[in-house]
This record gives structure tokens, sequence and C-alpha cells, in this order.
């Protein structure tokens, strides 16, 4: 399958407005309908941090994204530079935050995925109270607010390519602090398996881990279906919502 009409997209990549279930084989004796199966679009999120006493945090992300996540982060990179790209997107949730470090893998290879590194620094991203800290365990997810924001909805909801998302949280503390509180891990399924969260957070001397996996595979929702898919998601997001309690002592 070819679509020329971006320069960001391999082959077997179909135009997100051409991806309607179906597509006409062009065959000198058999012509006919055949569906259409698009690739996904996965991100990956690792940080790897250190919390001071005063609440800060730093040190090193990776990304990946592949499928349709890296056709549209290329065209992303083509009107800003990727450091300009994702001070924005830090920036718009933790005004203060700072990069610097920027590596690009992949970025002109449209058949592997892109991957990128780099140093983020959140000033003040953990609340500081007396002997206690708290702080949120996701430091970044395409999923921190619900998509689906009205109550009902009539019409179905088309998604257009399968979605999967994983974020990985690896946390050092601050010295002579322990962790008070964690949230509890967390498996949500949709009807019919079309779509799966799973949420595992774990400590170790020193250290907290967090390991959150969002996947849909369904595509098309009947309005009927829409509870169970905007619960779905509201779930997710307030589980993003939830904080680690660190205790000095």
């Amino acid at each position: 399958m070819l679509d020329a009409g971006n320069a960001f997209r391999p082959a077997g990549l179909i135009a997100i407005n051409s991806l309607n279930q179906q597509g006409w084989k062009v065959h000198p004796t058999n012509p006919q309908w055949v569906a259409l199966e698009p690739q996904m679009a996965a991100d990956t999120y690792y940080g790897i941090f250190r919390l001071d006493e005063e609440g800060n945090l730093s040190g090193k992300v990776q990304l990946a994204e592949e499928g349709y996540s890296a056709m549209g982060r290329r065209d992303d990179y083509s009107k800003k530079s990727p450091a300009q790209y994702w001070k924005s997107e830090f920036q718009e949730r933790y005004p203060d935050a700072v990069i610097d470090s920027m590596s690009v893998e992949n970025q002109q290879e449209l058949y592997q995925p892109m991957r990128e590194h780099f140093n983020l620094t959140l000033p003040a991203y953990a609340q500081v109270s007396g002997n206690f800290i708290y702080l949120n365990p996701a430091f970044y997810s395409s999923f921190f607010e619900n998509p689906f924001k009205v109550e009902r909805r009539i019409y179905p909801v088309d998604i257009p390519y399968p979605i999967k998302e994983r974020v990985v949280f690896d946390l050092v503390l601050p010295a002579g602090y322990r962790v008070e509180s964690l949230p509890e891990p967390t498996r949500l399924s949709l009807p019919n398996n079309g779509g799966r969260f799973q949420y595992l957070i774990s400590q170790s001397e020193g250290k907290v881990t967090l390991n959150a996996t969002i996947s849909v595979s369904q595509l098309y929702f009947e309005p009927d279906e829409y509870d169970a898919l905007r619960s779905f998601f509201g779930m997710i997001a307030e589980k993003f919502g939830e904080q680690i309690v660190l205790k000095k002592g």
C-alpha cells in the first residue's frame, strides 16, 4: 500500500483520513475490496530520575515512537527542533522545565523507530510539606486527561489505528526518606478486551519504579459502548493523578 501525500509516511502507512476500513485492490484479473489493517501508534516514555529534598527532579529521558507516532513526530520536527518541541510539551505542564543534551536517532530513517534522548530538570516537581514529600510517579503521558469529555454520544467513535503507550519511571529517593505510601497497582480492561491498562508500582532500597501500559486494539465503538470507553480513559486519567508519599526519617 502506497500513499505519497506525506514525506514522512513510509510505504504501508496509510493517511489517517484514508483509513476507511477497506481499500480497492488494483489487479488486472481480480480487483476487489480488501480489509485495511492499520499499523499501531506506539510510544514509550522512560525516565531515570533523582529527587532532592527540595522537591526538584532531574534525570535522563529516553523516548521511542513507532508507526503513526513516529510519522507524527517526524512531522512535528519539521516545524520545530526536537529540543523546542519537547520544551514546549513539558513546559505546558511544568512551566519551569529545562531540557538539554537532546539527541535523535532515525529521524530520516522512515522504516525505523524514532528514538530521542535528553536530560530533563523539573524544578519544584514535588510538593514538600514538613517531613513529607508528595509527587506523581508518572512524569509524562498522552492520557493525563480523558479525551472523551461529553457524557453522551449519538454517533460511533472511530479510532483510526491501534494505540499503545508505555510509561516507565525510575525514581531515586533523596537520602533519609522512605516510602510512606504508594498508589495501588491497577488493571483495567474494556469489554471484549478492546483495550487494556496496567499500572504497576514497586519499591526497592531507595528507589521507586512505575511501569504503566495502555493499549487499545478495538477501533470502532457503537454509541452504546461509549460509556465503557469514556469510563476506561477516565479511570486512567484518575490513576495517573495519584501520588507517592515520602517521609523523612
